[in-house]
């Protein structure tokens, strides 16, 4: 049901603001920053977009 899913979204953004904060606070320098997988890259905004949903 439509609860049930808000509840999963709601759970799944505060799990991605949590990582967004871990990610904020770690100290990655530029240099492995450039050579990050793309493809994680890609697939972390997908998911970022459909729990906006």
């Amino acid at each position: 049901s439509i609860s049930i899913r808000s509840k999963e979204v709601a759970m799944l953004n505060a799990r991605l603001s949590e990582l967004e904060r871990l990610l904020a606070k770690s100290n990655v320098s530029p240099s492995k920053a450039k050579t990050t997988d793309l493809k994680s890259v890609d697939e972390y905004s997908s998911m970022k977009e459909e729990n906006r949903v």
